[in-house]
């Protein structure tokens, strides 16, 4: 086993004049006063402090590696050092959030003031890694064959991009519902993978959705698989370099569907949190030591074939509830929590058309709140329900999507700062990308086209150059698709060295009516400078022929385009460079 990565923090504080005074002074539980950066920020930077502040003087011998944790969802957990300055606590990563990934802070209820008094509950924020600005036009740079020699459809589905062996590069463990394990390729520290590993599942009957934490607290990225077609959750513990020795499963009700990991109750260790599609219930195993579960406890009120959960911050309170998708009744609900293991739905749950089959969490409008996308599976649409800050929803946007929507995830993958939809379409073969204008709504999307079926998209940065990538699984050929983004110029000003061939845009973004690019060349040479949709199709040659030395701006009339993002292209005999671009 790997020593634990925050075994080692340097505590810090200083006591403010005053704070021994008598206890009566504040005989209230410890409150949390504000947390930095913003919940639910998008694009913090990659090494960016993790801030606190409390209503009084903290006692940093409550402040250990137990209480403070930090998750990298694709990284794991985080290394660095913590420090308390008086009611302030700060977390410093020592090892940069892996790019555009989401980073949840969770503090756990025994951290105190100085006067004694706890937290009356655990506390959590989610936030997400800043990315490279990307392309539109992301290119397939390869395929991964998940079958072993000989073998038929073994139906891979589900899949988690996680970090498993520990150094540094996103790794895939990918679930199979015929096979009924799960594979394991590691990263070869190129973007692309080496040989598989299978990991058989103890009960595994229909393994399909996988999630991941650190269950045992030794530093690394544990599993745990949901058996769709069972009554069991299996649970694999990491020993380090990406070998899961320790494999058990666990009692959660019959055909697991929903799946969510989270400390519930406070106490440091998460818990694992299960829709149970044919048991109608939701069930909550509680985390104890060394990785291991208890009996499955079924939370009160009444739930219609639970399929998709997905953890947020519903209300701002800062305390981590679930958003939870029911199928045969198309629903969408609020479960909040108290921080102290208690769940409790809204009273009213959402329609969300289309039998939700996945669910995924995020502020899709900019607002700081965390908004719910919903694939739509029997609808063909994607749903957008804005939080309305309180754990409910204010109002919705509903976009059409490929053939039979199965999948749906979040990220940052044109790097604008704000969340791109990515939808998987079983029936049309596909995948599409849904790019975020900028305030929750979104351009025409691009399409991915894959030969047997869209069933899983996973967003990470795959190769390590800053941006997002996406990885698709295709469940009929049991195939993995590797797209790879490509990072482009943006700003009001050029981003490489004078001597290279620059653009930029010098105009609003998103433009409305007209914009202008500025192009930046080393020396007179002919150029062309092209605009694309976001199909890669061509628009516009906003320029042909002999271009001057220095920078020349081109006006571009974008009045009669359609809302979307394109791409402009300036090409010349030393090079090319490029620059998205939005149009409202």
């Amino acid at each position: 086993m790997r020593p634990l990565l925050l075994a080692a923090l340097a505590l810090r504080f200083a006591v403010p004049f005053g704070v021994l005074a008598p206890l009566a002074a504040h005989a209230q539980s410890l409150a949390v006063v504000s947390a930095s950066p913003a919940p639910n920020a998008i694009g913090i930077a990659r090494s960016a402090p993790l801030t606190v502040t409390f209503d009084r003087a903290i006692d940093p011998a409550s402040v250990t590696a137990a209480t403070v944790r930090v998750m990298g969802r694709w990284s794991g957990p985080v290394p660095g050092t913590l420090s308390v300055t008086g009611a302030a606590l700060s977390f410093t990563p020592s090892r940069p959030f892996a790019a555009g990934e989401t980073v949840t802070l969770q503090v756990a209820r025994t951290v105190r003031g100085m006067d004694g008094q706890t937290l009356d509950g655990g506390r959590g924020w989610t936030y997400w890694a800043a990315v490279t600005p990307g392309t539109p036009d992301l290119t397939i740079i390869d395929t991964v064959e998940v079958r072993q020699t000989g073998e038929g459809n073994i139906v891979t589905y589900g899949g988690s991009a996680a970090d498993f062996n520990g150094d540094g590069w996103g790794d895939l463990l990918v679930s199979n519902e015929v096979a009924n394990d799960t594979r394991l390729f590691l990263n070869d520290g190129t973007g692309r993978y080496g040989p598989l590993t299978v990991v058989p599942l103890p009960n595994g009957a229909v393994p399909s959705p996988v999630e991941t934490g650190d269950f045992d607290g030794d530093g690394d990225m544990d599993a745990v698989i949901a058996n769709t077609g069972g009554n069991r959750v299996s649970v694999l513990l990491n020993d380090g370099p990406g070998t899961f020795t320790t494999r058990t499963s666990y009692l959660a009700g019959q055909a697991v569907r929903g799946l969510a990991v989270l400390d519930l109750d406070g106490d440091g260790i998460d818990e694992i949190v299960t829709g149970n599609y044919t048991a109608d219930n939701v069930t909550v195993l509680k985390g104890g030591a060394g990785g291991t579960f208890g009996a499955p406890q079924a939370l009160a009120g009444t739930y219609d074939g639970p399929y998709a959960l997905s953890v947020a911050d519903a209300d701002a309170d800062g305390r981590l509830d679930l958003y939870l998708a029911t199928r045969p009744n198309q629903m969408v609900q609020t479960l909040l929590g108290d921080g102290d293991g208690g769940l409790t739905p809204i009273a009213t749950p959402t329609f969300s058309c289309g039998g939700p089959w996945q669910i995924a969490s995020g502020d899709l409008d900019n607002d700081g709140d965390a908004d719910l996308a919903v694939a739509g599976s029997f609808c063909n649409v994607v749903t957008v329900h804005f939080a309305d800050g309180n754990g409910a929803f204010s109002s919705a946007l509903q976009m059409n999507t490929g053939s039979f929507v199965i999948a749906i995830d979040l990220g940052d993958l044109d790097g604008d700062g704000d969340l791109d939809l990515v939808t998987s379409n079983y029936s049309s073969r596909d995948f599409r990308i849904h790019y975020n204008l900028g305030s929750g709504t979104f351009a025409a999307p691009v399409r991915l086209v894959v030969a047997g079926a869209g069933s899983c998209a996973l967003l990470h940065d795959r190769d390590n150059d800053g941006d997002l990538d996406v990885t698709g699984v295709d469940e009929v050929d049991d195939r993995l698709y590797l797209y790879e983004n490509h990072s482009v110029t943006t700003g009001t000003a050029p981003t490489v060295a004078p001597s290279a061939l620059g653009l930029a845009l010098a105009g609003p973004n998103p433009a409305h009516g007209t914009t202008a690019l500025r192009v930046t060349a080393p020396a007179a040479s002919p150029a062309r400078i092209v605009l694309y949709d976001a199909l890669g199709r061509t628009v516009a040659v906003l320029h042909d022929g002999p271009l001057a030395s220095g920078d020349t701006l081109l006006r571009v009339d974008v009045a009669t385009l359609a809302p979307g993002l394109y791409v402009a292209r300036a090409t010349t005999a030393t090079g090319a460079v490029s620059v998205r671009m939005a149009v409202q």
